[in-house]
């Protein structure tokens, strides 16, 4: 009789499994960072300035730093959660140019109209952490994301600065933000690290592939003591690291095998697009194709902890129908 209603209650819980597996492990999604997550704020911002189509990036950019959505919508749509734009009203406070504190690196931007618009913006990652905890608290059944830290480092090289101080000053706004997001109430945190710059085309064509790749490696390894640091010292805080740089590597090292041809080059020049962007891992220098977002989406998603909680009811079942078996 007993082994008829744990076949019962085991067939219960697999039914109910199923049925979770379609739904999202998380209640919601909040983005916090640059121009790798940016799903049309800096479009947005500066259209408000600019009129109506003259947001920038313009096109043939897709009011993204891409020509498609970027990884954490894809992250999103894998999750079945919406994520759009914070000046649209969404959850997505990412904001192209941003750097990890208050400034956003566009402040040095070569056309002076653009270099206007961000001049005193306060758009960086403090100041969007600041913006949404002034008027919400994170979900605790929520995921936050937060990635940056490439433009503390571009500009430090644009202004004759010290790239080692910057990264070093980066960790630690880095730092700030994890621990306000933490004491208003998020629990789930996912930081992935810098992507190496001294591979992208800019990196290639800088003569300083070799101290742009040191300088990433650097930073990601404090990235990676920093998360360890936070989850140690915050009770209930799950930072979830995810190695960027090391699949980029992966892909520019063996391009094939992830479905790209060409990782060297922009697919975008800044006059011409490529025929076929889906075969290229960069967009223009610095930034992905869209179909390079949508595979680090995906591995993101994979990345993210699923809640145990059908897990742990199957192996209790489990436990139970052992021990009435050894009492037989």
């Amino acid at each position: 009789m007993f082994d008829k209603l744990l076949r019962g209650a085991l067939t219960l819980v697999l039914a109910c499994a199923s049925v979770v597996a379609t739904a999202s492990p998380y209640t919601s999604i909040t983005v916090f960072g640059d121009s790798l997550s940016d799903g049309g704020n800096a479009y947005t911002y500066t259209q408000a300035i600019f009129g109506p189509d003259n947001g920038f990036p313009p096109a043939p950019y897709a009011q993204r730093f891409s020509n498609g959505p970027v990884a954490v919508e894809r992250l999103a749509a894998n999750l079945g959660l919406p994520l759009t734009p914070s000046l649209l009203g969404g959850s997505n406070y990412a904001i192209g140019g941003a750097e990890t504190g208050w400034a956003n690196y566009l402040r040095l931007n070569a056309n002076p109209f653009i270099a206007a618009a961000f001049s005193g913006s306060n758009t960086g990652v403090l100041a969007q952490v600041a913006a949404f905890t002034s008027s919400h608290n994170p979900d605790p059944s929520g995921l936050v994301v937060l990635w940056a830290g490439p433009n503390d480092l571009f500009s430090a090289l644009a202004s004759a600065g010290d790239p080692v101080t910057a990264m070093s000053l980066a960790l630690a706004n880095l730092q700030l933000a994890a621990q306000r997001l933490y004491l208003d109430g998020a629990r789930t945190i996912l930081m992935p690290n810098m992507p190496n710059i001294g591979l992208t085309p800019f990196g290639l064509a800088s003569g300083a592939m070799a101290q742009l790749t040191a300088i990433s490696a650097g930073f990601n390894a404090g990235l990676h003591l920093l998360a360890g640091a936070l989850g140690g010292a915050d009770p209930g805080l799950n930072i979830v690291e995810f190695d960027t740089f090391g699949l980029f590597d992966s892909v520019i090292n063996s391009p094939a095998s992830y479905g790209f041809s060409n990782v060297t080059q922009p697919c975008f020049d800044g006059l011409s697009v490529c025929a076929n962007p889906d075969s290229y891992l960069f967009w223009d220098s610095v930034h992905p194709t869209a179909r390079a977002h949508q595979f680090i989406g995906d591995r993101f998603t994979t990345a993210v902890p699923e809640p145990a909680t059908t897990a742990l009811m199957v192996l209790a079942l489990i436990g139970l129908y052992a021990s009435r078996r050894r009492q037989a």
